[in-house]
């Protein structure tokens, strides 16, 4: 008898420290969702909900970094490198070639003026031109992404490869910072920052965040971060 009720206080005791530690989780995963870093990872994720299926995710993986609080992630898009991203980067080099000849000519046109209106007037154009060059190629680029859809009305997080190239004089068609090319396939990769306190519950917020939003996915929880694939 004495031992059945040692084994039954034991069993109880388990249960409840099972139960606070639950508890304790849920609590601190709901202070990383009342955060104000907690927006972004949702809006990378529902960015992830519209991609086109011909350019699908393979994979998101989410580890951290160096530094306590910040996650490196990465998101890989099967063929976007090959089909869209490399041509488009082709396409841009040529058209740089005339936009520079483009600023030669103004220059030349405006020959007898005060050197610094030539210059400035001339680069003024050019960057006018750049930059209207460079909406063509987002708007393409997330045209195909999103299937030929459009949301005018919201903020991606998910960013164009090219969003520098007339702020970089055309200087930087590709941006390596935030998108690399991996054979066929394209990654896309920044960072995420969550509360530095409650960092061992983050890959579980992921978790729970991705299995919301999507209905076949599978996250994987590793000692520094997680893995999300299935995202459709």
């Amino acid at each position: 008898m004495l031992l059945l009720v040692s084994i039954t206080t034991i069993y109880v005791s388990i249960v409840l420290l099972m139960k606070l530690a639950e508890i304790k989780r849920n609590n601190k995963i709901q202070i990383l969702r009342s955060s104000q870093y907690y927006v972004r990872l949702r809006n990378l994720l529902e960015d992830c909900t519209i991609v086109n299926n011909a350019y699908s995710i393979m994979r998101v993986e989410i580890k951290s970094g160096n530094t306590k609080g910040f996650y490196h992630f990465s998101i890989r898009f099967l063929d976007l490198g090959k089909y869209v991203i490399e041509p488009a980067i082709i396409s841009l080099e040529s058209v740089e070639q005339h936009v520079k000849a483009f600023y030669q000519s103004e220059v030349e046109r405006l020959n007898g003026h005060d050197l610094r209106t030539v210059v400035e007037t001339a680069m003024d154009k050019t960057h006018a031109l750049r930059l209207e060059i460079q909406e063509e190629q987002d708007s393409y680029f997330f045209r195909e992404l999103f299937n030929g859809r459009s949301f005018p009305s919201r903020k991606f997080y998910i960013t164009s490869p090219f969003e520098n190239y007339a702020s970089s004089g055309g200087a930087y068609i590709f941006d390596p910072d935030d998108w690399k090319i991996d054979g066929d396939d394209a990654i896309f990769m920044g960072i995420l920052e969550f509360e530095s306190d409650y960092q061992e519950m983050v890959p579980y917020l992921i978790k729970e965040t991705a299995e919301k939003l999507f209905s076949n996915v599978k996250v994987t929880i590793f000692s520094d971060g997680c893995s999300i694939s299935g995202l459709y």
